[in-house]
């Protein structure tokens, strides 16, 4: 049993002392290192570093690499250790062959070891009994004592039984005392909240369980599996909100980096090698280089905020600076070694949180590095030479050997090592000789080699390179021939392409002269008619009874008794001159032709019905009273001034209209003014007017129009219509509709204005020769006439996506709107109002377009 202790003994103490040296020559190293580099290197490279100590701790010490360092001292150890052997191979043989005579002489065991490198003698340990025979035991019987390594091995295992026995039962007490407090203690809901944002940003699988203790002064966190946070009580009443989560972020980053697990293993391997004082120091610096790394971690969550960090730490520094955490527990707090904070506060000021791909790859390099060359450091002692395991083998068989002529045969073995020493050094420098010329001779092969294929190599790229550039001429020539006859083909294309464009120009440019003659002639007739008295005297006439016509429809409806009093025939407006129709309007306008700006005095006829949007008309029989096709009150003919009959009647009917189906109206020659319905019913009221030479023809003419009316499940359709087909001329249709909100509305008329008051949706308005107002309309809305003026008044809440556009004429717009100037007469306008919401078009052909805000009246937006 005792034999097998020492043989147990034997092994741990040569591991033993291997891994002191080795882990003791690592952590000087290192430590040289950390004091070069500590200024500027990352607080991770250096963490890194200090980690490769845990490494070395985990690998027996009997590992080697061919890439470690140490191997370049394999040579020189083997000669070493090979003179030393020499020497004492002697004195250890003479040793053996005097043992075996005591032992043969006087009966004692004798006990020899031998280590890994030489061999040597331990003493006997001999213990005799008395002349006396105990329990029928031979008087000679030898016992073995317990060699010197067992007891430092037995202090080394009660080393361990203490510190990690007294390491148990204190965080037994403090698990104990941590869950009686846990059942009291309570903390604010928003603390949980802050966890959990923390958690969140370090993507935590999971919050840690808190603990409120009274054996730590600041917040600390252990366990490897299920983390705890340790809060001391009535620590949070101390903090603000904002260090309350940088205090959680930097707990948190020590169970996101793992610091638990490094840290609880650090623990146990120290216990293991409790001995080696050089570990507690080692423990001491990867403390404060975890704490900086932490910071780093915050700080590179934080990044800009990181001051805010720093301030926390000066707070929390001046309440607890005196209270350390307690050692030795395995915590990892926010003050693990206060006296290194002004460290981490300077390494706060630096934007550590940048250049994370670089120090990852430099870390990981420096890893592979160390475990590449610095920590397999066995390689000089694990392989012994060949003249040791020669001298081994031959003590081994002399050991049994008993000569009576011990002089002789030691002197002869002394010689005999001597010769052959001598002689194994003589072959060791021949072969280290030949070796050397060998290499050598490799090195001219393989540079004679490498010559041979650079010249093959020189040739064929001088050959590749002529060739390269004989393909580059005859590439170049080529392309120069192709040049050549695509521009001469180019140039006649282009000269043809330019005579044509030249000669239809000039053609153009005749055609526009002269209908810009001629508009400048409509333009003169157009300001006289516009300025003569006649013109001036209808326009107070039209006024005038359309006042009276209001007043008739009001009494009307009042239900006065009596008649109500006729309010006469409309006058009629004094001929308006023709205007000229543009010979080629579809041809681009030619450069130098000057055309008189026209568009701000072209007024439309349609524009004359706008003066019964404001009267009021006076209600008629239900639609059933009233069939289509004939008036719905009496026909009244009149005379004008002009000698010709004017007969006019008032058409009104009701009818349904299905929300989100289409609102078709279609007149020939009129205007169409649209309101929304208050009640939800179609209101139509239609004035007819037509004249003629005689009161009988007026009459039949009048006559003759009625209503094409579809109002049906899919959809709503109006139409004027004459029965005989005959043609609209001298036949005038004005309608004035409300609308039920919903509907699709689509409205045109070939000649006349059209009028949108209030409506909102999905509306398409269009004429061919005549204007268009739209007042507080919204929604998907087109407005498109050929010719004719475009006047958009925009709400005050107005959300849409305006683009206007005119082909001969100009924009005003108090909208903020992007206008632009494509050509000579097109205009551009686009932009987003609010949100943008809706869609809104306008384009017109030849006339202007105006728009401005609800709030402006006309006159004041003339003055804009």
């Amino acid at each position: 049993m005792i034999e097998q202790i020492n043989h147990i003994a034997d092994l741990w103490w040569s591991g033993a002392i291997a891994m002191f040296w080795q882990v003791s020559v690592l952590i000087i190293l290192i430590g040289c290192v950390d004091i070069i580099i500590r200024r500027w290197a990352w607080p991770q490279l250096r963490y890194a570093l200090w980690l490769m100590v845990l490494i070395k701790l985990i690998l027996p010490p009997t590992i080697s690499l061919s890439t470690s360092i140490t191997s370049k001292l394999q040579p020189l150890a083997r000669q070493i250790v090979a003179r030393e052997s020499h020497e004492e191979n002697a004195n250890t043989t003479a040793a053996m062959i005097l043992a075996h005579l005591e032992a043969a002489t006087a009966g004692p065991a004798v006990v020899a070891t031998s280590s890994r490198d030489t061999v040597t003698e331990r003493p006997p340990a001999l213990v005799f009994t008395g002349s006396e025979n105990v329990a029928g035991e031979s008087p000679n019987a030898v016992y073995v004592k317990p060699i010197w390594q067992a007891y430092v091995m037995a202090i080394w295992l009660a080393g361990i039984f203490v510190l990690g026995g007294w390491l148990i039962i204190k965080l037994l007490h403090l698990r104990k005392e941590d869950d009686e407090l846990a059942t009291t203690a309570s903390l604010p809901e928003s603390f949980y909240d802050s966890m959990a944002r923390c958690a969140k940003r370090l993507e935590l699988r999971r919050a840690p369980k808190v603990v409120q203790t009274r054996r730590v002064a600041c917040p600390a966190v252990f366990g490897t599996v299920r983390p705890v946070l340790l809060m001391p009580v009535g620590y949070l009443s101390k903090m603000t909100r904002r260090d309350t989560e940088n205090m959680l972020l930097h707990e948190f980053a020590h169970i996101k980096r793992g610091d638990l697990w490094v840290h609880g293993f650090y623990m146990l391997l120290q216990i293991v090698y409790w001995y080696n004082p050089l570990l507690w120091l080692v423990r001491s610096q990867m403390h404060h280089l975890r704490e900086l790394c932490c910071d780093a971690t915050v700080a590179r969550l934080l990044k800009d905020r990181t001051s805010e960090y720093r301030q926390t730490l000066i707070d929390v520094a001046r309440r607890f600076l005196t209270k350390p955490t307690e050692p030795g527990l395995g915590l990892l707090g926010l003050f693990e070694d206060s006296n290194r904070l002004l460290v981490r506060l300077n390494w706060l000021k630096k934007e550590t949180w940048r250049y994370q791909k670089m120090k990852k790859l430099t870390i990981v390099t420096t890893i592979v590095l160390m475990l590449a060359f610095v920590l397999p450091m066995a390689q000089a002692q694990d392989k012994p030479s060949t003249e040791e395991s020669s001298a081994d083998s031959v003590l081994a068989e002399d050991q049994p050997l008993q000569s009576q002529n011990i002089p002789a045969a030691e002197h002869e073995h002394q010689q005999n090592q001597e010769q052959l020493s001598q002689a194994l050094q003589v072959l060791q420098a021949q072969l280290q000789q030949l070796q050397i010329e060998k290499q050598k001779l490799q090195h001219e092969l393989h540079a004679l080699e490498h010559a041979r294929h650079a010249k093959d190599r020189a040739a064929q790229a001088t050959l590749k390179a002529k060739q390269a550039t004989l393909k580059a001429k005859e590439a170049k020539a080529k392309a120069a021939k192709i040049k050549i006859d695509a521009e001469a083909k180019k140039t006649d294309a282009e000269a043809q392409k330019v005579d044509a464009e030249a000669r239809k120009a000039e053609l153009d440019a005749k055609q526009w002269e002269q209908w810009a003659k001629q508009m400048e002639a409509w333009a003169a007739n157009y300001k006289t008619w516009a300025d003569s008295d006649e013109f001036k005297q209808w326009q107070k006439d039209i006024e005038r009874w359309a006042q009276d016509l209001a007043k008739s429809n009001l009494r009307m409806r009042a239900g006065e008794p009596g008649p109500a009093p006729e309010p006469g025939p409309m006058p009629v407006m004094p001929p308006l001159p023709s205007m000229p129709v543009p010979v080629a309007p579809t041809a681009p306008m030619p450069l130098g032709v000057a055309l008189p700006d026209v568009m701000d005095i072209v007024e439309d006829l349609p524009l004359i019905s706008g003066y019964f949007s404001t009267v009021d008309m006076a209600l008629t029989p239900s639609a059933e009273e009233v069939p289509l096709g004939k008036p719905g009150r009496d026909i009244e003919v009149k005379k004008d001034k002009s000698g010709k009959y004017v007969a006019t009647t008032l058409m009104h009917f009701l009818a349904k209209a299905q929300p989100g189906k289409p609102f078709v109206v279609r007149n020939k020659l009129g205007g169409i003014i649209l309101r929304p319905s208050k009640d939800g019913t179609c209101d139509v009221r239609a004035r007819i007017r037509g004249t003629a030479k005689s009161p009988d023809q007026a009459r039949a003419m009048v006559e003759t129009v009625g209503m094409n009316l579809d109002s049906s499940e899919k959809r709503y359709y109006l139409e004027p219509v004459r029965h005989d087909g005959g043609k609209w001329d001298n036949l005038n249709v004005a309608l004035h509709i409300t609308v039920p909100p919903g509907v699709l509305l689509d409205v045109k008329t070939e000649l006349g204005s059209v009028e949108l008051r209030d409506l909102k949706g999905r509306i398409k308005a269009a004429t061919n020769l005549g204007g268009i107002k739209a007042v507080n309309t919204t929604g998907d809305v087109e407005l498109v006439t050929n010719l004719g003026d475009i006047e958009f008044m925009a709400p005050k809440d107005l959300s849409a996506r305006l683009q206007v556009q005119t082909k001969m004429g100009s924009i005003k717009s108090d909208l903020p709107l992007d206008i632009s100037k494509a050509n000579m007469f097109q205009r551009k306008a686009e932009g987003t109002i609010g949100t943008g919401q809706g869609n809104v078009r306008m384009t017109t052909d030849m006339g202007s377009i105006r728009l401005y805000w609800q709030h402006l009246t006309h006159h004041e937006h003339g003055s804009h």
